[in-house]
């Protein structure tokens, strides 16, 4: 009976997995697909510093829980790699993407994103972006038709947007409480 459940939730787990396998893969393809013009330059310069300001948040939180791994994990790059192997960095990992609400699809939907722009997009600041994220929503309606995609899109602006004002707000409380 033991061996039956736990081949049940092998098979359960495998399911899962490749469900999010698949989910990762329409991603990438919806990217490239883009890619071949749906996306203005704006508009691609815009996501993509948001996805950058994702992954450096993304790699800050894991190095706050883990600051003796500062050393060895000097980008986020270096934590997608040891934390294949390391539970504990992987267990760190899963914690920082839940409380961001993100998954591990949300994860590569990002790294595909800055793999498949980064060599053609520019930066923008929080600040030069607010003239063109006032209607995001719309821009994601007209320019992505992949509801996955939209959906992780849509969720990257609303947490950068996010972190962003939690930022600017410590920012200011920092600068008052240092004032006379």
């Amino acid at each position: 009976m033991m061996n039956r459940a736990m081949k049940a939730d092998r098979q359960e787990g495998a399911a899962k997995g490749r469900q999010l396998k698949a989910s990762s893969e329409r991603v990438s393809t919806e990217l490239l697909r883009h890619r071949i013009g749906r996306f203005t330059s704006v508009e691609v310069n815009l996501f993509f510093s948001y996805v950058v300001d994702m992954l450096h948040s993304l790699h800050s939180r894991v190095l706050e829980k883990h600051p003796g791994y500062a050393s060895i994990l000097p980008s986020l790059s270096s934590v997608l790699k040891r934390k294949v192997w390391d539970r504990e960095l992987e267990a760190t990992w899963i914690n920082v993407l839940s409380e961001l609400g993100l998954n591990d699809s949300d994860e590569k939907a990002l790294c595909t994103f800055f793999v498949t722009y980064h060599n053609e997009a520019e930066y923008y600041p929080p600040p030069a972006r607010k003239k063109y994220n006032q209607n995001i929503q719309g821009v994601l309606n007209k320019a992505v038709s992949s509801h996955i995609l939209h959906h992780c899109l849509l969720h990257l602006v609303q947490l950068a947007e996010k972190e962003n004002s939690l930022m600017a707000t410590e920012n200011q409380c920092t600068t008052s409480a240092n004032t006379p």
